[in-house]
Parts: C-alpha cells; structure tokens; sequence
C-alpha cells in the first residue's frame, strides 16, 4: 500500500513524470491508481504515457482508467491516443475508447467516429466523399494502428489510396503497399526503391516509378531506365512503359531513347514507323515534339517520305504541347517553317497557342500571317477574339475583319461590330418544343441563290456556323450582302443518342444590313418547322 500512497502523494504535488512512472509500476493497483490520477490532474503532458499504457497494459482497469483519463484531458494529441486505441485489435479497447470518443463535442473525435463507421461497411464510396483537416487527422492514426495492419491487403490500399490522395504523408510501414500500388511518396521511398520498382510485375507500377524517377535530377538512374527501355521497346513488350521510360530518359536530359523512334521515321513505311511516331506524340516532350515536326519540315527521300503522313497526324495529336515546344520556331528564317508552325498549331485547338499564334500574326510574311490570323479565329474563344482586335492595328484592318466574322463566340461578334459597323450580327437563342435551351444544335444564316441551268436553286451559307451551348445561345455574322431581307436561319439538331437521326429546320429571318438584332427561335414539332422570331436593337 505504500506505492498507492506515493501515487497519492505525486498526485497531490501535480508530478506528472512521476504518475507516468507508477504506470510502470509492477503493482497492479499502483498502475490503475496511476492511470486514473493524471486523468484528474487533466495535464496533456500526461497523454504519451497513457496512450502507451493503453496499448501495451494487459490489464482491463488500466486500460478502462486510461481511457477515461484521456477523455477527461482532451485535445488533439489524446484525441488521438483514444483513435488509435478504437482502432486496435483489442476489442474491449475498441468498444471503450469508441464510447469516450462519441461522447466529445470535438470535430476531430466526430471524424474518428465516422471513419469508423464507413471502414467497418467498406463504404468506399462515403469515404470518398470525407474532407478536411480532421478527416486527414484521423488517417494517419489509422495508417498507425494494430487494424490497420491486420486489414486485408485490398482494404489496406483503399484507405491508403484515399489518404495519399488527400495529401497525408504515410508512415514508413506502408512503403510496401505503396509501391504495389504505384504511388511513390517523398519521404516514404527512396530513389533506390524506384529503382527496383521498374522491375515490378504490374505496367501500371512500372510507369509509375518512371515518372516518380523523372523528377528526381539523379542521373545515376539513367543506366537502369535506359536498360528497361530497350527491353520493353522490343516486339512483345510493355509499349506503354516504354513511352513512360523514354520520357523519363528526355526529362533526365538523355536523348537515346527519343533518337531510337526516330531512326524508325526514317526506315520506310509500314507499322513500326506508325508505331514509333505514335509513340513520340504520347512521350509529349519537347524533344518529341520537335523530332516529328522536323520530319514533316524536312522530309527524306522516298521510301520514308511516304511517313509523313503519319507523322503529321501524330504530330497534330500532341496538342497544347505542340505550341510550348515549337514556340520558338516563331523566329525560324524559312516561310514553309513558319506556315507549317501555324497548320499545327491551328490543329492543336488550344488556346494556350495564343501567344505563338499572335507573334505569327506579325509575321513578314503576308501567306503566314494570313493563316496566323484564321488559325486564331479558329480558336473561337474570348481570349482569341480580343488578341485580334488588339492587332487590329498592326496588321490590315480587313484582314483582322474577316477573320472575326468566322468566329461565333459572343465576344467576336461584339468586337466585330466596334471594328466594323458595317457588319450585320445577331445574337439568339434556340428552344425546344418546350421552351427549354436546346443545346448543341448547329446554327447557319443561309440564302436561296440561282447556281445556273444545270444546278438550279439551292442554299448558299452566309455565315460561319454555330453550336448553341448549354442555355441554347449563340451568335452569328454577315459581312457585306447585297439583300438580307431573304435570309433564313438554318438549324440542325445534333443526335443525342444512338439510333436518333439530326433533324435540319428552316426559318425566314430578314434582316437590316449593318445592324444588330437578338433572334428567338423555337422548334414547333408538331408542324415539323422553326419558327423564328428577329428584333433589331440600337447600337
């Protein structure tokens, strides 16, 4: 009884370090007294020791006072100890710590009792709907705890997966799962650990360390991926990982692995010339990029120039990369360079491909510009349509004015009209049967024209054409025309689903030359027409 009355003594004087002692004391009593007064001295510098008890004490009391004693300190770090005891293998530690945590008006303990609940359904879809900072909290005490580890394998990965994606840093324990998965974490892995992951059973795994690699600015492992690479570039192999490896190797400022595709550009046709140019178009790399544009620029003498066709396609698929990496080419001294740079980019359809486009618009070349300048209408956003009014003044007035009037965006038919008055614009709207947005129908102005003897009338387009977008708005431009009073508008809905035919509607829509009118149209099936109504506005 002697030791009880020392605890009581630690007890009275507040001796925390001397309470977390008793908690080793071999008295059975000595550690339950123990356990159950810094519970009442409520000092947090008391958790690391109960949590310890709470884990390793096989005795019931002590674990009960332990728990409770945490529950009464509170805060993040006891939280978090009783967490960690709801998720050990001990089941009445489970249930004890379970209970304190439900009864604390705490965030932190509210996410621990929720993931609780959603882990022990494997309701992966509820966990993916959990945010926060408590919720990220919680996740690494599960990847710390006794279940966590006993869990099967695929159970391990869905928590795991869900937590590196919610940016928590995993404990060392979990390197294994990790790199089954493919998710490399700093930290976590070594560089080493990448390495030997090139090998691993799974492509999905393989890629993943190749692009992990790619950033590590060690060219140690240049060797090992460039060794891989050429197992994998073979016939049979993983073609995906080997555009995952060459990429790696570009990234690492070694070129072998983007030379050996294009050695295969320049031995005649047939597959392994598509094969590798598709394979330089999925690397992305600049280098990439720029070994398929300069077999298009510069192509060799037959047989391989029966590639570039391929090539072309490869070369255009490669999207808003294409304009990053060839930008420079702006300034190259050949006109055939500069106007395949532009047919390429046009291509690309990004509007990251502004700032090569506008510098093309100037270029001295009137060809290049000229295509510059319809390549940027193309892009038929409002960024595009104000790049060409600032170059209005820059370059022709007329040239800038027809390429806007190809555009639909509602902003290039506003800018249109501040450049040139003269033009006739309109914005609208499409509804259905039943006044509700018709989205992604295709919208025309169209007039009836004699095309002679032999062809008769027939409809002649007047304007670019249009899609509608998700509130069925959309914005139209004429630039001259004699007579406008005979217009119709020209609407073909897009099928919406397979075994649907597009259906094609005709409206008269007169219209007053230089003005600006806002048009109504709504498709009447039960007559099977468009009817459409136009109102001319000032300005």
């Amino acid at each position: 009884m002697g030791s009880i009355k020392r605890v009581e003594r630690m007890l009275a004087r507040g001796q925390v370090r001397g309470l977390c002692g008793a908690l080793g004391d071999r008295n059975v009593l000595v550690r339950r007294r123990a356990a159950q007064a810094l519970g009442e001295l409520g000092q947090s510098e008391g958790v690391p020791c109960l949590s310890q008890a709470l884990s390793r004490d096989n005795d019931q009391y002590v674990v009960r006072w332990a728990v409770k004693s945490l529950g009464a300190i509170g805060g993040t770090e006891a939280i978090q100890a009783l967490a960690l005891g709801m998720f050990s293998t001990r089941q009445q530690t489970v249930r004890q710590a379970g209970q304190v945590l439900a009864e604390m008006d705490d965030p932190l303990a509210q996410a621990a009792i929720t993931l609780r609940d959603i882990l022990t359904q494997n309701d992966w879809t509820a966990l993916q709907e959990q945010s926060g900072h408590e919720v990220r909290r919680m996740l690494s005490v599960i990847l710390r705890s006794e279940q966590y580890r006993a869990w099967p394998s695929a159970k391990r990965k869905q928590v795991l997966n869900f937590a590196v994606g919610m940016g928590e840093t995993p404990p060392d324990t979990t390197r294994h799962d990790l790199a089954q998965m493919g998710l490399f974490v700093s930290g976590v892995h070594t560089v080493g650990d990448l390495v030997r992951s090139l090998g691993q059973r799974s492509p999905e795994v393989r890629i993943a360390a190749a692009e992990k690699l790619a950033t590590s600015a060690q060219h140690w492992v240049v060797s090992p991926l460039y060794r891989r690479f050429r197992r994998e570039a073979r016939p049979g192999g993983e073609q995906q990982v080997a555009v995952a490896y060459a990429r790696a190797l570009d990234q690492l400022g070694d070129s072998r692995a983007v030379e050996f595709y294009k050695s295969q550009l320049y031995q005649g046709g047939g597959p392994r010339a598509t094969e590798s140019a598709r394979r330089l178009a999925e690397m992305g790399t600049p280098a990439a990029i720029r070994a398929l544009f300069w077999f298009v620029a510069q192509p060799p003498p037959p047989p391989a120039y029966r590639n570039v066709t391929v090539v072309l396609s490869a070369l255009e698929s490669t999207g808003p990369a294409a304009a990053a990496a060839l930008g420079p080419l702006t300034e190259h001294d050949s006109v055939s360079v500069r106007r395949l740079l532009v047919d390429v980019i046009e291509r690309s359809g990004s509007s990251e491909a502004i700032p090569t486009l506008a510098a093309l618009c100037l270029d001295g070349d009137s060809d290049v510009q000229r295509s510059a300048l319809d390549a940027m209408a193309g892009l038929d956003s409002a960024e595009a349509a104000a790049q060409l009014m600032a170059l209005a003044n820059q370059v022709p007035r007329m040239w800038v004015v027809r390429s806007l009037a190809t555009m639909t965006h509602p902003e290039a038919v506003g800018s249109l009209r501040a450049l040139a008055p003269e033009a006739t614009t309109l914005r609208g709207v499409l509804l259905e049967d039943n006044r509700q947005p018709l989205p992604r129908a295709l919208v025309q102005l169209v007039e009836e024209r004699y095309f002679g003897d032999e062809s008769g009338w027939g409809w002649q387009a007047i304007s670019a054409r249009a899609k509608t977008d998700a509130e069925g708005t959309f914005a139209l431009t004429v630039i001259g025309g004699d007579d406008l009073a005979q217009a119709h508008l020209k609407v073909t809905t897009l099928p919406h689903q397979a075994g649907v035919d597009s259906e094609t509607f005709l409206a008269e829509l007169p219209l007053a030359k230089g003005r600006f009118h806002y048009v109504e149209a709504r498709i009447d099936r039960f007559f099977g027409r468009l009817v459409a109504q136009v109102e001319q506005v000032d300005g």
